[in-house]
């Protein structure tokens, strides 16, 4: 016979019950106990004692005061349930899959239950399990705010932004105040490219919970994207006010310092991230890039190994995210190790997104559609190579379209540039998901990406498959890893034979690979002093960046230093630190500082005007020059350079094997040295090769831009013919 409690014990119970109704957690705790006195099985003051727990933040204590509770009444859903919250809160996820599951056996109307289950389910990675639970809590409720949240979340991460947009915007519409699904939704809207709209969310959570730590760091992230520094510095910091072991937000700091060009402060920012967790592999090797910005070069081994080994042997996750870009010049790097970060970088950039498959109708040979698509339709290389490709294409075969996402700068080469295009559609401002569905109803054919994971790229466009074709060309030195590119443009050169496999994409090969333009104005030749160049000195120079110089081309340099007297190297001024780091490699080599001259930047008119001044323009090894090569070689300066196996570490090769100079590429580091030394100890040497460039500028294959379109016109319409059948075999990433 079942045990009635006492009726002391019910009214005690009662009266804690009203206490815990109005959030008098300590005075209605002593009062069930009280109850337990007069009633030691009473199992309502047991169960509500474990409810207090949960709230209390003691989900251990809760777990053995309900476990008691259900040992007293097996068949209550309700403690079921609460049980299910305190291994939740305990992170034993399988048994509060359990509790939850048994909740809802005895009473399968209790949408929270269903709603709980799906949050267990996804915190052990079941997420199809949890949607469905999710699902079934809207079913019975509607009006279910946390269920709609977190389905959206899902959605999200499934690519499924539509569906996943009206489940957020239902959480915000059903509780106004619900701080955290106003975040999520702002994060939804950031990953589609709607950063403005996404800031208002953030800010709608912030106006709720000033203190959210999450929609600090995220606003932070969106205010850097917008390029609003300050903005997000504040967030930042505030995000680290509140919790200053946050990884995300310490790693958010160092990207910001990054991209204001303040390498020092982004290298103690990735160290504190390395401090609080030692695998962030992605803040590892954006510490190594930010140190060979400033031509810190101590660490560099170890960094680098740890990298490369990362890239090998971590999971593609978030914190293992290493930069494909920043790998390029990691020292050392295999073209193999390259291929799979990069394919690791667009699993976890783009592996969530559903790309349509567009046909193609061979009907549309008849006059291709050709869309370029780039953040970079500026004063930029990219525009200052192409352009006059752009202007070349023959209209009659070809209708040439510019899908343009970065700024407008007011140049006048963006004012050519857009000139150029039949035409030029701003995407900038619109999410990834709309970008993707103008550029499929403008039915183009191919689509060349020139941004690749460069800065302020769009990738997750081109991973929505807008075009029947897709190609990287130009702007990326190297595979993009991705499914959803079909070919790399390149050259026999930079891909040799029996390389192909170093590669995701299938190669669309052309005599040669860069494009020039014949249009580029020369400035009038300034004098030396003007520059600060000696006058009479052998000037050896390099323009590229200063995390393309690596120690052992450094050393180099410097011994050439010693071998030719008075010689002096003259480089870009990138950031005071790696000036006087380099300055400090140079005395350890015995070179003293004045010998190493910087340059500040310069319009390109007067870049190449200035190149004049030198006498031979030295390449960087693994990550070579591109289009600092191609300007030397225009202003008829010689570029020597040491070709490794990496398609960044081969490029200014093919460019002197597009002007037909092969002699100025060496098989080693100690022929890179010698060539370098007999130019600037060899005067009838030096003036041939001199007389050389200048004469083949107007023959050879690198800057007949001419020549060029039409080559990549006829490649155009040979892997337009191909579309129809299976390219490759494409591995979904």
């Amino acid at each position: 016979m079942k045990r009635l409690s006492s009726k002391k014990a019910s009214k005690l119970f009662g009266e804690a019950l009203l206490l815990h109704q109005h959030g008098k957690l300590a005075e209605a705790e002593q009062i069930y106990r009280k109850a337990l006195e007069e009633d030691p099985i009473h199992f309502d003051s047991w169960h509500m004692l474990g409810v207090i727990a949960i709230q209390a933040g003691m989900p251990s204590e809760a777990v053995d005061i309900l476990s008691h509770a259900i040992s007293i009444r097996r068949a209550d859903a309700l403690s079921r349930y609460n049980l299910g919250i305190a291994f939740r809160d305990l992170g034993r996820m399988e048994e509060a899959i359990s509790s939850f599951r048994k909740s809802i056996e005895l009473k399968p109307g209790n949408a929270d239950a269903h709603n709980n289950l799906g949050v267990a389910l996804h915190n052990t990675g079941r997420t199809e399990e949890a949607a469905t639970q999710y699902r079934k809590a809207i079913a019975l409720q509607p009006s279910n705010a946390d269920a709609h949240n977190n389905l959206g979340n899902i959605l999200n991460g499934q690519g499924k932004f539509q569906e996943a947009l009206h489940h957020l915007e239902q959480a915000v519409s059903i509780r106004p105040d619900f701080a955290d699904a106003w975040n999520n939704l702002g994060n939804l809207l950031s990953s589609q490219g709607k950063s403005a709209q996404a800031i208002e969310c953030y800010l709608k959570a912030l106006d709720i919970h000033p203190a959210h730590l999450l929609a600090h760091n995220n606003l932070g992230a969106a205010l850097i994207e917008r390029k609003e520094y300050a903005a997000a510095l504040r967030h930042l910091g505030k995000a680290i006010e509140i919790s200053p072991d946050y990884v995300r937000a310490h790693y958010n700091l160092g990207v910001l310092f990054q991209e204001i060009g303040e390498p020092k402060k982004a290298i103690d920012s990735f160290r504190k991230v390395l401090e609080l967790d030692p695998q962030y592999h992605s803040a590892r090797s954006y510490l190594l890039h930010e140190l060979q910005r400033i031509c810190d070069w101590k660490e560099s081994g170890s960094l680098a190994a740890a990298v490369r080994s990362a890239v090998r042997d971590a999971p593609a996750t978030e914190r293992n995210r290493i930069s494909a870009f920043a790998f390029l010049a990691v020292p050392g790097a295999t073209p193999s190790e390259q291929r799979i970060c990069a394919e690791k970088w667009a699993e976890v950039m783009y592996g969530h997104l559903q790309p349509e498959n567009p046909e193609f109708s061979p009907e549309r040979l008849k006059r291709l559609h050709i869309g370029y698509i780039s953040a970079d339709f500026r004063e930029h290389p990219v525009s200052q190579l192409l352009s006059q490709v752009i202007e070349l294409h023959d209209r009659s075969r070809f209708t040439i379209s510019a899908y343009s996402y970065g700024v407008d700068d007011g140049s006048e080469m963006r004012k050519r540039v857009k000139n150029a295009f039949d035409n030029f559609v701003e995407i900038g401002d619109i999410s990834i998901e709309e970008a993707a569905k103008k550029i499929r109803s403008d039915k183009v054919d191919i689509l060349v990406d020139l941004t690749g994971y460069t800065t302020s790229s769009r990738t997750g466009i081109l991973a929505l498959r807008p075009a029947p074709v897709q190609m990287s060309y130009l702007g990326y030195p190297g595979t993009m890893g991705a499914s959803f590119f079909d070919y790399l443009i390149a050259d026999r050169f930079l891909v040799p034979e029996g390389s192909e496999g170093n590669y995701r994409e299938d190669i669309a090969f052309l005599p040669s690979y860069q494009a020039n333009d014949r249009k580029c104005p020369i400035g009038e030749t300034p004098s030396r002093s003007s520059l600060g160049l000696p006058e009479e000195a052998f000037v050896f120079c390099c323009f590229n960046q200063t995390y393309k110089i690596s120690p052992d081309i450094f050393g180099i340099w410097m011994n050439l230093l010693n071998e030719v007297p008075g010689s002096v190297l003259w480089l870009l001024a990138s950031n005071a630190a790696a000036a006087e780091n380099l300055k400090m490699e140079a005395g350890k080599r015995n070179i003293t500082e004045d010998r190493i001259i910087f340059a500040q930047r310069e319009s390109l008119e007067m870049h190449l005007a200035r190149l004049q001044c030198a006498d031979l323009f030295l390449d960087t090894l693994p990550y070579n020059a591109g289009t600092t090569a191609s300007n030397a070689l225009w202003a008829g300066l010689p570029v020597v350079t040491c070709p490794g196996e990496t398609f960044a570490s081969r490029m200014a090769g093919s460019l002197l094997t597009a002007l037909e100079i092969p002699e100025l590429i060496a098989d080693s580091l100690e022929e890179y040295r010698s060539i370098a030394l007999k130019i600037a100890t060899d005067e009838h040497f030096r003036t041939a090769i001199r007389n050389r460039i200048r004469n083949h500028r107007d023959s050879a294959p690198l800057f007949d831009s001419a020549s060029f379109t039409r080559n990549l016109e006829s490649m155009f319409i040979e892997k337009a013919a191909l579309s129809g059948r299976t390219l490759h075999a494409n591995i979904p990433i």
